[in-house]
């Protein structure tokens, strides 16, 4: 909450740096308050600092595998909603699987600003 305002928080777990900063500008954009990642063992650091709103995690990653990383994610912040991002379109069937959202990369930053801030 800043100012009596509730404000939304994401976690963004995302090793490709350029694609990161993007997400990041949208977000820091909307007066979205936001904690980034550049791998998954980084991503459940954070969440033992923090309870995100939102986490938007990159599908493919070297290190911690997704499956270990959602279980950490799901009992250190069981509220937040967890989005799979990908540039294969294919592969969104492991979102599915696991009950998740997902977003398709490359994404406009308009389809982030309307996830995010609107």
């Amino acid at each position: 909450m800043v100012n009596g305002i509730d404000v939304i928080s994401v976690l963004v777990v995302e090793d490709d740096l350029d694609t990161g900063a993007m997400i990041l500008s949208v977000l820091s954009g909307c007066g979205v308050e936001w904690r980034l990642a550049t791998n998954r063992d980084g991503g459940v650091k954070i969440l033992d600092a923090v309870e995100p709103d939102f986490i938007l995690v990159d599908l493919i990653m070297p290190g911690l595998s997704l499956d270990d990383f959602l279980i950490e994610a799901r009992r250190k912040a069981p509220q937040a909603h967890i989005i799979l991002m990908s540039a294969y379109q294919e592969l969104m069937d492991v979102a599915l699987r696991h009950g998740l959202d997902y977003m398709v990369k490359p994404f406009e930053k308009d389809a982030l600003y309307n996830k995010f801030c609107i």
